[in-house]
């Protein structure tokens, strides 16, 4: 009883954009009641609302980008603890570098670190390379554009993929990429890539693993069948 009684209040208030203090005050009491107060009746700040807000993570993220259109402090520790919502929150309402959630942003997906990186920060994310490593193209493109360099931690994943252990080989090191060699020489695509600018003599030389193309020779030409 008392549940729908407080059920038909909250509607009631919504409905009628009661903005009287008993309303305010109602409204602030429950965490879901104060956001969408704030959003639906005042279309704005509800500084009654805003301690209660400021506890969770995705709300305190949707005040700041929705209502309040900029920072918000006040929740800022919950949002730092949530890998989304600190990306989230970095990109579209800071537009920068959110110190607080970094740890959390490096413990998301690769996708996001290297976004956080390459994009908002502009140099390397520390926080973030564990989880970059484990992703071949993030890998790839991390050392491409972030570190302009070798990225030691993210070769065993790059190694797994064919496109980027030639690219990352080509336009990173700028020479051979031994660890990615079998994963190369088992696609024949970039087996000749490979070959043509990096190894002249890789496809001369047989490589344990690599086991789904032959060298073959006619007329004096090698070709890969």
């Amino acid at each position: 009883m008392a549940i729908d009684y407080e059920k038909r209040r909250v509607n009631y208030i919504l409905t009628t954009k009661d903005k009287s203090p008993d309303a305010r005050a109602f409204m602030a009491s429950r965490l879901e009641y104060a956001y969408d107060y704030a959003m639906n009746v005042l279309q704005g700040r509800f500084s009654e609302g805003e301690k209660i807000i400021a506890t969770h993570s995705g709300y305190s993220y949707w005040y700041a980008r929705y209502l309040i259109r900029g920072r918000f402090r006040e929740g800022e520790k919950a949002i730092a603890v949530s890998p989304i919502y600190a990306y989230e929150y970095a990109v579209e309402v800071l537009k920068g570098r959110f110190r607080e959630g970094e740890e959390a942003i490096g413990s998301s997906v690769a996708e996001k670190a290297y976004n956080y990186a390459n994009y908002l920060l502009g140099r390397r994310f520390p926080e973030g390379e564990s989880i970059i490593a484990t992703s071949p193209d993030y890998s790839y493109l991390y050392a491409l554009f972030t570190i302009f360099g070798r990225f030691p931690a993210g070769e065993k994943a790059i190694a797994t993929s064919a496109k980027y252990s030639y690219e990352y080989a080509y336009y990173v090191l700028k020479g051979r990429f031994p660890e990615g060699e079998i994963t190369i020489a088992n696609d024949p695509e970039y087996a000749r890539l490979y070959a043509k600018n990096l190894h002249k003599n890789f496809l001369r030389q047989p490589l344990p693993g690599a086991s789904r193309w032959q060298l073959i020779t006619t007329n004096g030409k090698q070709t890969i069948s």
